[in-house]
């Protein structure tokens, strides 16, 4: 059979058999690691694991915000002191790596301090993790049922009305 055949032939028989084998071994092996993927994605403690070292890092991101902000190095971050926040192009992107939405930070501030005039760390890593992200489903489930007992309230009110430009309240 070598008297009859090209000598390139066996060269090129030999090539395709490697590009062959070549090929079902890396078939197997993705296979092997889609499989091992799957099984560590449904590992439940995997993926607590994941989640707490997740948790930690943005805290930890958070401390360094508020590290950043607490200029007068006093363990709170006044108005003024958060003002800064609205200049430094730094700060802005770090939040927004934490999913936290700064285009309205007079809000932002209201939502950390509450009624005081300054936050310390833990009422900005509290608020923070409230704010991130966009709105939950029950957050938005929540806000309409209450716009929904206001509007039973305003109909209610407006029946109890007399005139039009006269209104009864009923307490």
């Amino acid at each position: 059979m070598v008297r009859y055949i090209h000598q390139l032939f066996g060269a090129f028989h030999v090539l395709c058999r490697c590009c062959c084998m070549f090929a079902v071994t890396t078939i197997i092996t993705g296979v092997f690691v889609a499989e091992t993927n799957g099984i560590a994605a449904s590992d439940d403690e995997l993926a607590i694991t994941k989640k707490q070292r997740a948790k930690e890092a943005c805290c930890k991101k958070m401390t360094q915000i508020f590290h950043e902000l607490d200029v007068s190095q006093d363990g709170f971050v006044s108005w003024e002191e958060f003002q800064d926040l609205t200049s430094d192009g730094l700060l802005n992107t770090w939040l927004a790596t934490l999913e936290v939405d700064t285009h309205d930070l007079t809000q932002l501030f209201q939502v950390c301090a509450e009624e005081r005039n300054r936050f310390n760390i833990d009422d900005f890593v509290a608020s923070l993790s409230r704010v991130k992200g966009p709105a939950k489903s029950v957050d938005m489930l929540h806000v309409i049922a209450v716009i929904g007992r206001l509007e039973k309230k305003l109909d209610m009110m407006s029946m109890g009305t007399k005139n039009i430009g006269e209104m009864t309240l009923y307490f």
